[in-house]
């Protein structure tokens, strides 16, 4: 699996903050929120993460999948939209705000809400 190259912290569905850095392993359910590629050594695999069980759930707030990050609250950052925005082909550059990545996607007619 991936390794981290920096420290994150992602919370369980506990609301409990769990922090991992470089040398750790990350356990399944923390993989699948770091969302941020530049945090990883290597993009982890979808396999890796989710052991081959094809994601399930209702959606992916941090931007992964078919569903866009929400607008507002956890999981509304640049990041997660900045994936969201790659994963539909738009570009972004490293310096674009959340708001100007969403204004891309609406000008390219990807689904933001």
């Amino acid at each position: 699996m991936a390794g981290l190259t920096v420290h994150v912290a992602v919370r369980d569905d506990h609301g409990v903050t769990h922090s991992f850095g470089p040398g750790q392993d990350v356990p399944e359910w923390a993989a699948r929120q770091i969302t941020n590629p530049k945090v990883w050594d290597s993009v982890p695999d979808v396999e890796e993460i989710d052991g081959g069980q094809g994601g399930g759930g209702e959606g992916n707030p941090s931007g992964g999948g078919d569903e866009p990050p929400p607008l507002a609250g956890p999981g509304s950052g640049r990041d997660p939209w900045a994936t969201y925005a790659s994963q539909h082909g738009v570009e972004v550059a490293e310096d674009d705000k959340r708001d100007e990545i969403v204004a891309k996607l609406r000008e390219a007619g990807v689904r933001v809400e």
